[in-house]
């Protein structure tokens, strides 16, 4: 074999290198996006925990009356919150199974199975719809002063003596 044809076959293994790190580092970006997606889902999915909590701490103190209405539109939350979260779990098993570790893998398929017990599946009438519309479409900060507002009592955490 000549010398060019030794350094040739050099620089492919050159270029093959550099593209086997190249899809390394692409596949190491998309599973650091994927995490962030999932900070975002799993911080959603604690809004609409504290908005329920608070929903229920108030009917519980009679502060408010039980609405079923209100009760189906935070199912429809739920709902609404597992229709991406499907594709994100897809992803993380894709990750893992490459064997990337995925930061809050873990909390966000607890967050799933939590919220696929509470969604609702039936249809919503459109008094809920448009609560629901109304709470995607509130702030961070928006929901920050609703959760202040509104903490869940101690007691709701307390759990039942069964003797």
């Amino acid at each position: 074999m000549s010398l060019s044809e030794k350094l040739s076959r050099r620089i492919e293994l050159f270029r093959e290198e550099v593209e086997q790190w190249q899809d390394a580092h692409a596949e190491a970006m998309a599973c650091l996006e994927l995490q962030e997606a999932l900070t975002f889902g799993l911080w959603l999915h604690q809004q609409i925990n504290s908005a329920e909590s608070q929903w229920y701490a108030a009917v519980d103190a009679e502060q408010i009356p039980f609405s079923e209405t209100e009760e189906t539109a935070i199912g429809k939350l739920y709902s609404l919150w597992l229709l991406p979260s499907v594709r994100l779990l897809q992803e993380i098993q894709r990750f893992e199974s490459s064997g990337f570790h995925v930061d809050q893998a873990n909390e966000f398929r607890e967050a799933v199975e939590q919220s696929r017990s509470c969604a609702w599946t039936g249809p919503l009438s459109a008094e809920a719809n448009e609560r629901i519309q109304r709470f995607q479409s509130l702030s961070a900060d928006e929901l920050a002063a609703l959760a202040k507002r509104h903490p869940p009592p101690a007691s709701w955490f307390d759990e039942e003596d069964l003797d």
